[in-house]
């Protein structure tokens, strides 16, 4: 819907932090304490996502 209509209106830039911040937080969690891949493999492909969805609150910013 985001890229569809080039709005962030239907992307809440506080949640999507959050959810980067989580992510971060568990892969740490998961590379220093655990050594975990079943925990740091999906919560680092989420944090990739974090950055991503970022980077294109960013651009749509950037445009209006």
């Amino acid at each position: 819907m985001v890229i569809k209509t080039k709005s962030v209106k239907y992307m809440p830039f506080l949640l999507s932090l959050a959810n980067f911040c989580n992510r971060i937080v568990w892969s740490i969690y998961a590379v220093f304490l655990k050594l975990d891949p079943y925990i740091l493999f999906p919560n680092a492909l989420g944090s990739l996502s974090g950055v991503g969805a970022a980077h294109l609150v960013c651009n749509l910013l950037q445009d209006h």
